[in-house]
């Protein structure tokens, strides 16, 4: 597993963007516009391949602070975009409640298989998908609290955020210049 934006790790960061965030959910929207168009530069997001992991992860993760981490209203949500290697990281800093423990621990597959009747789509619960499509959306994620500060950093492989070979030799000749 990955281990984005440890503390030994960060002066081996190079960062691409920092950016401020109202902790209003009509913001959240635009903030994950231009994290996106940080993440995929220079390529068009339409181009890369993992780029709408990166938006859920980081629109499920940005909700998250404004509806439940009573974040301070007059005070901005921090994301810093940077690169280490392979690894695209977007950290999130907030100064809301700490994130619930159990959100931390690994999620236990079951032993025994499941099995359940067929569910209609209405049936299933509105809330609490969250964390589970922000995990599954990253190559890895950390948290950890200091000085009354969350700070949640999602990993990406970088290598999801560009075109494949394929699309960037097609370009030429879509644009007419092959």
């Amino acid at each position: 597993m990955l281990e984005p934006c440890a503390a030994a790790a960060e002066e081996k960061l190079r960062v691409r963007a920092r950016l401020n965030v109202s902790p209003d959910l009509r913001e959240i929207g635009p903030a994950v516009d231009e994290a996106v168009r940080v993440a995929t530069a220079p390529h068009h997001p339409s181009l890369c391949p993992g780029v709408d992991e990166l938006r859920l992860a980081l629109t499920e993760a940005l909700n998250n602070v404004v509806e439940h981490a009573e974040h301070p209203p007059n005070e901005p949500i921090k994301i810093c975009i940077a690169d280490e290697d392979d690894v695209l990281q977007i950290c999130i800093e907030d100064g809301g409640k700490p994130l619930p423990v159990e959100l931390l621990e690994e999620p236990q597959l079951p032993t025994e298989p499941v099995i359940e009747e067929p569910m209609e789509l209405d049936a299933l619960q509105e809330g609490g998908w969250g964390w589970m499509l922000i995990r599954a959306s990253t190559a890895g994620l950390q948290y950890s609290r200091q000085a009354g500060r969350n700070r949640l950093c999602l990993a990406f492989y970088s290598a999801a955020l560009a075109p494949p070979a394929s699309a960037v030799l097609a370009l030429p000749a879509a644009l007419g210049e092959g």
